[in-house]
Parts: C-alpha cells; structure tokens; sequence
C-alpha cells in the first residue's frame, strides 16, 4: 500500500500524497506536464525564500504563483484519498481557500512536497559527506586496448 501522509487543512486532518505517482492525477486535472510543474514550483519557492531574507513578507507573497501551488496540493489530496478510499468532498476552489486562508496549511503541503523529492543519496567519508555516484561503464574490457585484426 501506498504511504500516505497527514496534512490539517479544510479543518480536519486529510490524507495527502506527492511522489510522481501523482503525476496521472495532476496532468488530468490541469493539463500540465507534472515533473515540469514541480520543477517550476520548487524553483519559485526557492527564490521566494532567498527574497524573503532580504524583503518583507508581503513583497515576497505577491510573486507566488497561487495556481501552481493549489493545483499541486489539490492533486495531491485527490490522490491521498484514493489511496484511502475516502470521497473526495473538496475541490480546487475550496482547497485554494484552505491554502489561502491558512499559512500553516501552505507551510505544511510545501514541506511535504519537498520531502517527497528524490534526492542525491549521501555518504560518509572520513566524517566529510559526498555524494552518492554509480560507476559508469568505459565500454571497454580490462584496462588493454583491443587488438587490431588483420
């Protein structure tokens, strides 16, 4: 089965889901390539944060695309219940109302959407971390260079 997570938003704790299997859900909803969105949404997030260090709060919201984020969290929520077998008693405007009406509930989905995003595995190396790499192959055999045929 699938892991779920819990989100309190619309007033009751809901099931809410972000991997790629959502992706089905997020491209029927919007049509919208799903891996694109996520990308375009981190990338404006991250530079919503780096702002935020620098410029009031309310500089910084104005620039949030609202659209990319209920949809993303709408899609994730419709999915959270499938999973659950619960109906689906919401959509995208009340979601956009719960979002909008609750930085707690923003905070949270964009948590868990970043913690769902795959990362570069780390390992520990004489107490210094580096990244994870898989070994390519050189398409060669042994370390002699191939033989001429005659």
């Amino acid at each position: 089965m699938i892991q779920t997570e819990r989100v309190n938003i619309g007033g009751k704790s809901r099931p809410i889901h972000f991997s790629n299997r959502v992706a089905y859900e997020f491209e029927r909803i919007t049509g919208r390539p799903y891996l694109a969105a996520v990308d375009a949404l981190i990338r404006d997030l991250q530079a919503l944060a780096i702002r935020s260090q620098k410029e009031e709060v309310e500089e910084v919201a104005k620039d949030l695309h609202v659209a990319a984020l209920v949809d993303m969290v709408f899609a994730g929520l419709s999915y959270g219940h499938r999973v659950e077998r619960l109906p689906v008693d919401f959509d995208v405007y009340d979601v956009s109302e719960w979002l909008l009406d609750d930085p707690d509930a923003i905070s949270a989905c964009v948590s868990l959407l970043i913690e769902s995003l795959p990362m570069a595995k780390v390992e520990e190396t004489n107490g210094a971390k580096k990244k994870a790499t898989q070994s390519a192959s050189t398409g060669k055999r042994g370390s002699r260079p191939p033989r001429a045929h005659a």
